[in-house]
């Protein structure tokens, strides 16, 4: 962590992905009382067997972690970027974001849904 005589520079946290609820919550309570002026959406998990033997339960997994988490995490500084009129979101994705491939379909799923927001947004 950077730091200067009147503000810090940086932060890197550490959140639990599998629980977006809860990073809206963190997003928003931080947001309160901190100013921010960039959030880069790091965090993933992938997955790597075809479509038919893999268990819905990673879908939703895959989903939390890689899209709806980062979705929430933005929501919840939305806010404090319109007050101040600026703000910047990076979204770390991958090339499984352009092209889909058989042994990754819930993982290329989840960076294509977090890549189709941040476009819409």
């Amino acid at each position: 962590m950077a730091n200067t005589p009147n503000h810090q520079l940086w932060k890197v946290v550490q959140l639990d992905l599998s629980d977006p609820e809860y990073c809206l919550k963190w997003a928003q309570e931080f947001a309160q009382n901190n100013h921010v002026d960039i959030i880069v959406n790091n965090g993933g998990i992938s997955q790597r067997d075809v479509f038919i033997n893999s268990d819905f339960e990673i879908a939703k997994r895959l989903m939390n972690v890689n899209c709806l988490s980062p979705i929430a995490i933005i929501k919840g500084f939305m806010p404090s970027f319109q007050e101040y009129g600026q703000g910047h979101i990076v979204n770390v994705l991958s090339v499984a974001a352009q092209v889909g491939t058989p042994i990754r379909s819930f993982y290329s799923t989840s960076k294509f849904a977090l890549d189709g927001f941040g476009k819409a947004l």
